[in-house]
Parts: structure tokens; C-alpha cells; sequence
């Protein structure tokens, strides 16, 4: 908050990812035009870095919260290292791809963290919350319905959010390890 008290006593709408179009910030900074109609007391924070190539996208996304008259109301914070913290600070978390992704690792981590996430139903993004959380579905690109989502989510203090095992770094690990078993018990039965 001191560096950016802007977000003092406020709620967090956030989204993370690296700056690229298909991430979906324009649709972000649209829902949050609406959002923010419903409830002034929310604030919405990109967080990710400019790849390079794609600053002028950032630029981009500037103008888009000027003309959307959200200067005030959404922060760019850059490439963090300090994801955990935000997760726990953000009330809720957005994923909003234009196009399927295979795993959304944002989606994953802020679940595991205990904040609710709102993601368009399509890709690995559905499949987390179909598996985990299943109140955050919206229709792909239903920018009103996306902003309904994440204001029903806002106030949320305890979701029911079920993270299954086979989403969690030991089961991952185990199920790598197998593969590698696998395959060398094959090796020594072929020798």
C-alpha cells in the first residue's frame, strides 16, 4: 500500500499474465468500466510485463484506460516477484484469454491461495474451475456477464473452492516420476 495507496480500502479486481492481446487486458479494462459503475470501491490491478515487442500494446492498454475514464481506478503494477502476496490481497482474481489456453497456472494458484476466480469457459482455464470452483464459469467473451461474475465474487469472504489432488505439485511429481519408471522398466525389459 505504500506503493500504491491507491488500492488502500479497496477491493481488488485483479489480472494477471504477461501484457499480449490475446491475454485479454482490453476485455478486462471493459468489464472493469462496467464494474466499477455497480461498485466504485473496487480497484483493478494488471499485473505482468511488457515482452519485448509489445510495449506498444501497453501503450495501447494506457490510452484504453484514459478513454474508459479508469486512470484512477486501474494500476498497472509491471512484472512482480511478489505473486503470493497479491493473490491473497486480490478479492478476486481474472482470467480472460480470447483464445484457449491448455493450463492456466494463474487460475490454479490464486484457487490455491483461497481467492476466487471468474475466467471465460474455455480451455485449461474451464477445466480448473469446472474442477475447483465451478461458480466463476463465465460464456466466452460476455463481457456483462463476466463483470456480473466478479461482482457476485467480490464480497465472497470464504468460497467453497476444492482444489483436487490432481492439481496439487506432488501428484504432478508422482505422476512424472511414473512415466520415467515406465519407461525404465521397459528399457531393462527389452535388455
Amino acid at each position: 500500500f505504500r506503493q500504491y495507496p491507491q488500492l488502500a480500502q479497496k477491493k481488488i479486481i485483479m489480472m494477471p499474465g504477461r501484457i499480449s492481446r490475446w491475454k485479454g487486458q482490453l476485455d478486462f479494462l471493459a468489464m472493469m468500466a462496467q464494474l466499477v459503475q455497480k461498485r466504485p470501491d473496487c480497484h483493478g490491478i494488471i499485473v505482468g510485463g511488457a515482452e519485448p515487442g509489445k510495449e506498444q500494446f501497453l501503450e495501447e492498454l494506457e490510452k484504453e484506460r484514459t478513454r474508459l475514464n479508469l486512470t484512477d481506478k486501474v494500476s498497472f503494477l509491471g512484472q512482480r516477484n511478489d505473486m503470493t502476496t497479491l493473490y491473497l490481497l486480490a478479492n478476486v482474481v481474472c482470467h480472460m484469454s480470447t483464445k484457449p489456453e491448455p493450463f492456466g497456472r494463474t487460475v490454479t494458484e490464486a484457487l490455491a491461495s483461497g481467492t476466487p476466480v471468474a475466467a471465460f469457459d474455455r480451455g485449461g482455464a474451464a477445466e480448473t474451475l469446472r474442477a475447483c470452483f465451478p461458480e466463476g464459469l463465465v460464456k466466452p467473451d460476455d463481457i456483462k456477464a463476466f463483470a456480473q461474475t466478479a461482482l457476485s465474487l467480490i464480497d465472497n469472504t470464504r468460497p467453497e473452492i476444492e482444489i483436487p489432488w490432481r492439481f496439487r505439485l506432488e501428484a504432478q511429481t508422482e505422476s512424472t516420476l511414473k512415466v520415467y519408471e515406465t519407461l525404465l522398466a521397459r528399457k531393462q525389459a527389452q535388455q
